[in-house]
């Protein structure tokens, strides 16, 4: 009998109340970023955030794709605060050049970050073929 097994690879992002989380919001306390005071208004938000965060509501979601039944792979999915959603990356239009330098992406960034008439690439053929036709159109 054939071996009709098949490997699935997804990812989960967690938002989680875990030691980091604790950590941070601890040096939150201390000061910002920028060594500033939080605001105590923003502090006590974080805090009635952070007790919807219980990382036991991640681990419904790493079973389910983990499980033999899901129907899903190449995935990545945020789970937190009872929520879990679908992360996805997209291919911006870009800027192409054959003798692409440092300069030039600093120099075209806004062009390469915009993202009108992006597009989210359903699998790595995809995202090359449409590599190819925007290295072809130009000079």
């Amino acid at each position: 009998m054939p071996h009709t097994a098949r490997t699935r690879v997804n990812a989960v992002a967690p938002v989680a109340a875990t030691r980091m989380l604790a950590g941070s919001l601890a040096d939150a306390r201390i000061g910002g970023a920028d060594g500033r005071p939080v605001d105590p208004a923003a502090l006590e938000m974080m805090n009635t955030l952070t007790r919807s965060l219980d990382p036991a509501l991640v681990s419904p979601v790493v079973a389910f794709l983990a499980h033999e039944a899901c129907p899903v792979s190449g995935e990545v999915y945020t789970a937190g605060a009872s929520q879990v959603a679908r992360f996805f990356v997209g291919r911006t239009r870009g800027y192409h050049n054959p003798a692409l330098t440092a300069e030039d992406v600093r120099d075209h960034l806004d062009r390469i970050r915009d993202e009108t008439d992006s597009f989210i690439p359903a699998d790595p053929g995809v995202e090359m073929a449409h590599l190819l036709r925007s290295t072809t159109h130009h000079p």
